[in-house]
């Protein structure tokens, strides 16, 4: 989707006529939006790598338990980095919170197939958005398991 918008700015470019003075001004403005697009698109795909990478992880956390004393503190801390990581761009574009909430069902079934080759995750089990990404979500929900 990128390169097609970069294509075709490209194109609009080459339609810029070097005497008109105005299309230089024209052709400024067209560059500056494909590297607003490629910045949108490079977060976008860091909101999702982010995402998925904390579903992995809560899940992980949660039921992995051949391999939870092993790297516990390890899939803590990738857990707590993500949330960060989600936050910072979230902040920086809140434009990203929509996209976020748009991909996170398709994104969260994808996690739970690919977990599922490592360990057994209950049908049943559902997460919602705003719970992964409360930084005490997992605290209370490891906590009410003992």
């Amino acid at each position: 989707m990128g390169n097609f918008n970069l294509l075709g700015s490209i194109s609009k470019i080459c339609q810029v006529k070097p005497d008109n003075l105005m299309n230089l001004d024209h052709l400024l403005i067209l560059l500056n939006e494909i590297d607003i697009d490629n910045v949108n698109q490079e977060a976008k795909q860091s909101l999702e790598n982010y995402l998925k990478r904390l579903v992995e992880n809560i899940f992980k956390l949660q039921y992995w338990e051949l391999e939870k004393g092993r790297n516990y503190k390890y899939w803590q801390t990738m857990v707590s980095n993500s949330r960060s990581d989600i936050q910072k761009l979230i902040t920086c574009s809140p434009s990203l919170r929509r996209y976020m909430e748009q991909i996170y069902p398709k994104l969260y079934q994808d996690a739970v197939n690919l977990c599922q080759y490592e360990f057994y995750i209950p049908r049943n089990m559902s997460i919602e958005l705003e719970q992964i990404l409360e930084n005490n979500y997992l605290d209370n929900r490891l906590n009410s398991s003992l």
